[in-house]
Order: C-alpha cells, then structure tokens, then sequence
C-alpha cells in the first residue's frame, strides 16, 4: 500500500508474526529500528528499501518532512 507520512510519524514498537514486511521509500526519508530499543537505527531515503522480518520487533520515523512510502507485505 501507498501511505504518506506526516513529519516524524512513528508507530509504536511492534511485532508482525505472520508477515514480512517491506518498506520502500518514494520520496523524504524514514529511520527504521530492528529489534528492541537499544537496537540501532537505519535511515532509508527516497529509492532505498528496508527489511522488517516476521516475528523481530520494529518501528520506523518518518523525517523532518514526511515521507511517502509503499509498504509491501507477504503473504498479502
């Protein structure tokens, strides 16, 4: 799906156990976390993509000026 993102949206820490999951940046940039909070950060910019496996806790930011994303899951 193709989501816009606000300045710094976050969604809480979260886990996914039946899918993977995808994101592709289109335009602005997001930085993801993958795996607890002391884990480190990643940031992906537009034409970048990001892993999010099943069953490893994440969460991503959008940056200081949005983002616009397509978020791929499998299985759909």
């Amino acid at each position: 799906m193709e989501q816009w993102l606000p300045p710094h949206f976050s969604p809480p820490m979260h886990v996914h156990h039946r899918e993977d999951q995808v994101l592709h940046v289109l335009e602005g940039e997001i930085t993801a976390r993958l795996g607890d909070m002391d884990a480190p950060t990643t940031t992906v910019v537009a034409g970048e993509s990001v892993f999010l496996p099943r069953d490893v806790p994440h969460c991503f930011m959008a940056g200081p000026d949005g983002a616009k994303m397509l978020e791929i899951n499998t299985p759909g």
